[in-house]
C-alpha cells in the first residue's frame, strides 16, 4: 500500500506553539540577517513589489543551499518554505526547518504526499501567508534556470493569490553550490561575495509556469546589469588575472610567441604609455591585424589607454572597409606590413592614417620598459587604480561592424557591461578556468573572436592558442595536439575542414568543442563523433549580443542527480542573465513552448545600439528587448531550437516556405548520397538555399552547390520522396553548380553573397 502522506505544518493550532515558532523565527532571522552582512554584501532590488498582506507565492531560481537564507533577507515578510524532504533526514537542518515550519516535498513523493503538500501550501496561502518555491525544483548544477515545474501555477490557481517572480544571483561558484561539480568541497572565499536579489512585479494567479520563468530570466538579466554599475571593465579585469596568474603561460601563437600573463602585461603597459603619447586626442584606434600575440597585445593596450578599439573586417571589399572607417571616424589604423603582404592588398586607410604596430612598438623607451615591469609586479587592483581612466561600466569598449550575412555591414557598439555580463556567463556555463587551453582562431573584427578567444581566456586565467588561418587543418590539429587544447571555438565550416586533418590522438584532450555563427548539419555532428570520437556543441549568438546567447554543453551532476545541459537539434540554454522570449511576428504576444516566433532577447548584453544609425537601432531595440531576426521555439526545459531567419522565409503560393527547413533535407540527403559513392564524411558537399524573383509566384527557391559526385537528378529525387511538401521543394532547372560557396571571414556562408550569385546564375 502506498505510504499515507505525512502530517503538514500548520500555522494554526497551540497558542503557545504559535508563539514559540514566533519568537524562535525572529531570533534566528535577526543571527541569519548579522551573518549575512557580515559575510555577504547583498543588494535587494523590488522589494516594494511584495505586497504588504494576504498571501503570496514567492517564484525562485535556485543557485545554493543557502538561497532561502536571501530570499528571507530580500522579505520584509517572514517566508515558509518548500523543501526538500530528505533534507530532513540531517539532525540540525532539519530540527531547524520543522521549527520554522517548511514545507516538505520530494520527486519521489507518491501522489498523494504530493497532493498533501500542495494542499497544505494552498491553505497557507489562504490564511495570509508568504511561501516560496524554487520552481525548478532542485538546486541548478549547471548555473542556468533550468525549467519550472507546474506545481508553482497549480498552487497559485488553487489558492488565488499572485505569484510574484524572485531573481537569485552571486551564489553560483560559491562553497554552496555545484559549480566544479559537487558542494561544499572547497575553502570559501576569503572575500564577502556579492550577492544581488530582484523581485518582480506581482503576476495573476493563473500565469503558466513558463512565464512565471521568463520573468525570473528577465530579472536575473537585470541583476546581473546592475553589477557592473560604476564598478570592473575589461582591462581591470585582465589586470587582476594578469597579477593572479602571472607566471601562468597566456598566449601561444603558430609565429613562434610563448607569453606569460606576466610578459603579456608588460608589453601592454608598455605599448600603451606609447599610443598616450603618440596619439593624444584620437578616441577610437582602429586594428587591422590577424588573431595572434601581436593582436592581442595591441587590443590590450589600446583598452588600457581607455579608448574604443575598432578591428576592422579584412574579408570585406575596399568599399566596405572605406566605408568602416568613414563610419567609425577613424584617424589612426594600426596594422603590420607583414599581415598587409600576406593578404596581397595595402592597407584600407590612408596613408597618413595608417601606422605600422611595429614602428609604434619601437618608440618604447626604458622608462617605459622600467615602468612595465614595475607594474607588472604590483597587485591588479593597485595597478587598475594606477593605470585606468576612471570609467562607468556603460562607456563603449568597441565597435564591431555586423558580418553582413543578411546585408550591409552595420557598427555595433558595445560597452564594457556588455562585454564583460556575457564573459561572465559564457564563462560560468562553460567552466572556462586556469587549466583550460583555448583555440584562437577566430578573427578580432568578428565579436566570438573579440570577447571568447581574447578577453575570456586572459580574464579568466586560462591559455589562448592563436592561428591567423583556420583553413590551414594540419596546422590546426598540430597545435591541438602539441598544446593539449582543452576547448575549440569554431563555424561548422571550419570543423568540416578539419575533419580531413583531425586524428583522435590530436583532440584527446578536448573536453569541449563549440560551434556557433552558422547552423550546425546534424550529419555533421553525427559525423565528427563517428570519426573523432568527441561531440560538437552547437552554440547561439549574435554581434549584438556580445555575443553568446545561448550553448549547449555537458551534462552536469553527480550520481542520481544529473541535469541536462544539451538537447539534440537546439542550441542549449540561455547562458545566466540572458533571457530569450518566442513572439508572435504580428501581434508581438509572448507564445508559449513548442511555438515558433520571433526571437527577441533581454539582458545586460544587449548592444547600446547601431554606430550613428538611431532609425536602425529603433527598428530592433524596445524597452531593452533585441529582436534578433530569427524565428525559433523554446521547450519547458528552456532549450531554444532555431527555425531559420525571418528574411530566410520566402512567401510562394501564399505560403511561408522556410529555406532552412528545405537545406536541412538537401543536406542530409547530399550527405547519404555522398557516403553510398564511398566518399568520407569531411569531404561532403556544401550548398545553401536562397531565393530569387519570379515573374509568377513572386519568388522561387534556389539551390547552390559545390561538385556533388553523383547525378543531380537522385538528390531532387530524394527530395521529392521526403515528408518536405510540394510548394517548398525548388524546381529541378533551380540547382546550380558552384566551385564554392560565398563565405565570410569567420567562415559562415555568406548568404547575401549566395543571393547575389543566384540572382547572377537565374538572371
Amino acid at each position: 500500500m502506498p505510504q499515507s502522506a505525512p502530517s503538514q505544518p500548520s500555522a494554526q493550532g497551540d497558542p503557545h506553539r504559535g508563539l514559540l515558532y514566533r519568537a524562535w523565527a525572529g531570533f534566528v532571522s535577526f543571527v541569519f540577517l548579522a551573518l549575512t552582512r557580515l559575510f555577504y554584501r547583498v543588494r535587494v532590488e523590488g522589494a516594494e513589489h511584495l505586497p504588504a498582506e494576504g498571501g503570496v507565492l514567492l517564484v525562485c531560481n535556485h543557485l545554493s543551499y543557502i538561497d532561502p537564507l536571501f530570499v528571507g533577507v530580500a522579505s520584509s515578510r517572514r517566508p515558509r518554505f518548500m523543501m526538500f524532504r530528505d533534507f530532513l533526514r540531517f539532525p540540525v537542518i532539519g530540527g531547524f526547518a520543522r521549527l520554522m515550519g517548511t514545507i516538505p516535498i520530494s520527486s519521489e513523493d507518491t501522489t498523494a504526499q504530493k497532493r498533501a503538500a500542495i494542499v497544505a501550501v494552498s491553505r497557507l496561502l489562504s490564511q495570509g501567508a508568504v511561501v516560496c518555491i524554487f520552481a525548478e525544483g532542485a538546486i541548478t548544477r549547471t548555473g542556468n534556470v533550468m525549467g519550472f515545474a507546474r506545481g508553482c501555477e497549480r498552487i497559485a490557481r488553487r489558492a488565488r493569490v499572485p505569484l510574484v517572480p524572485m531573481a537569485l544571483d552571486g551564489l553560483w561558484g560559491s562553497v554552496f553550490s555545484f559549480q566544479g561539480g559537487r558542494a561544499l568541497r572547497r575553502l570559501p572565499s576569503p572575500w564577502r561575495r556579492r550577492v544581488r536579489v530582484r523581485l518582480g512585479a506581482p503576476l495573476p494567479s493563473d500565469t503558466p509556469a513558463w512565464e512565471v520563468r521568463q520573468h525570473v530570466q528577465t530579472l536575473l538579466g537585470d541583476a546581473r546589469a546592475s553589477q557592473w554599475s560604476g564598478c570592473a571593465n575589461l582591462p581591470e579585469l585582465f589586470l587582476r588575472s594578469a597579477a593572479r596568474h602571472a607566471r601562468r603561460l597566456a598566449i601561444v601563437d603558430t609565429m613562434g610567441a610563448r607569453l606569460s600573463y606576466r610578459q603579456v602585461l608588460q608589453k601592454a603597459l608598455a605599448l600603451h604609455r606609447v599610443i598616450e603619447r603618440r596619439f593624444a586626442g584620437v578616441e577610437r584606434i582602429g586594428l587591422y591585424l590577424p588573431p595572434g600575440a601581436a593582436g592581442a597585445v595591441a587590443n590590450l593596450a589600446v583598452s588600457l589607454t581607455g579608448r574604443v578599439t575598432v578591428n576592422l573586417n579584412y574579408s570585406l571589399g575596399p568599399a566596405a572597409l572605406a566605408d568602416s572607417i568613414e563610419t567609425a571616424g577613424l584617424e589612426v589604423v594600426l596594422t603590420s606590413p607583414r599581415f598587409l603582404e600576406a593578404l596581397g592588398s595595402g592597407s584600407p586607410a590612408t596613408e597618413e592614417a595608417t601606422v605600422d604596430l611595429e614602428s609604434v612598438a619601437e618608440l618604447v623607451r626604458p622608462l617605459d620598459k622600467l615602468y612595465a615591469l614595475v607594474g607588472s609586479f604590483l597587485p591588479g587592483a593597485l595597478l587598475a587604480r594606477l593605470v585606468l581612466p576612471v570609467e562607468d561600466a556603460s562607456q563603449p569598449a568597441t565597435i564591431l561592424f555586423s558580418s553582413g550575412s543578411t546585408g550591409a555591414p552595420k557598427g555595433v557598439v558595445l560597452s564594457h557591461r556588455n562585454l564583460l555580463a556575457n564573459l561572465h556567463a559564457f564563462s560560468d556555463t562553460v567552466e572556462l578556468g586556469p587549466s583550460d587551453r583555448v583555440l584562437g582562431v577566430l578573427p578580432f573584427f568578428h565579436v566570438f573572436g573579440y570577447n571568447v578567444t581574447l578577453w575570456a581566456p586572459l580574464c579568466r586565467g586560462a591559455r589562448v592558442c592563436y592561428h591567423a588561418r583556420p583553413t590551414d587543418g594540419a596546422v590546426v590539429a598540430r597545435l591541438c595536439a602539441e598544446e593539449r587544447l582543452t576547448i575549440l571555438l569554431a563555424t561548422p565550416t571550419f570543423y568540416q575542414l578539419w575533419m580531413r586533418r583531425f586524428e583522435r590522438e590530436s583532440i584527446a584532450s578536448v573536453r569541449m568543442a563549440i560551434a556557433g555563427a552558422e547552423r550546425l548539419p546534424p550529419a555533421l555532428s553525427d559525423a565528427w563523433r563517428e570519426a573523432l570520437g568527441g561531440r560538437l556543441f552547437e552554440g547561439y549568438g549574435c554581434t549584438e549580443l556580445s555575443p553568446v546567447v545561448a550553448v549547449n554543453h555537458p551534462d552536469r551532476g553527480e550520481e542520481g542527480h544529473r541535469q541536462s545541459g544539451s538537447s539534440p537539434g537546439s542550441v542549449g540554454r540561455p547562458i545566466p542573465g540572458v533571457s530569450v522570449r518566442i513572439v508572435d511576428p504580428d501581434s508581438g504576444a509572448s507564445l508559449p513552448p513548442g511555438r515558433d516566433g520571433s526571437i527577441e532577447v533581454h539582458g545586460p548584453s544587449v548592444m547600446g545600439g547601431y554606430l550613428n544609425r538611431p532609425d536602425l537601432s529603433a527598428e530592433v531595440l524596445s524597452e531593452g528587448w533585441y529582436d534578433t531576426g530569427d524565428v525559433g521555439r523554446l521547450d519547458r526545459e528552456g532549450f531554444l531550437t532555431l527555425t531559420d531567419r525571418r528574411s530566410r522565409f520566402s512567401k510562394i503560393g501564399g505560403e511561408m516556405v522556410p529555406h532552412g527547413q528545405v537545406e536541412s533535407v538537401l543536406d542530409e540527403l547530399t550527405r547519404a548520397l555522398h557516403a553510398e559513392g564511398g566518399g568520407a564524411p569531411q569531404d561532403a558537399p556544401g550548398l545553401c538555399v536562397t531565393a530569387v524573383a519570379d515573374a509568377r509566384r513572386g519568388e522561387r527557391l534556389v539551390v547552390l552547390h559545390t561538385p556533388l559526385g553523383f547525378e543531380r537528378e537522385r538528390l531532387v529525387a530524394g527530395l521529392s520522396a521526403s515528408e518536405v511538401p510540394l510548394l517548398f521543394q525548388p524546381r529541378p532547372d533551380s540547382y546550380f553548380e558552384v566551385e564554392s560557396l560565398p563565405a565570410l571571414g569567420s567562415g559562415k556562408t555568406d548568404l547575401a553573397g549566395v543571393r547575389a550569385a543566384a540572382e547572377g546564375l537565374t538572371g
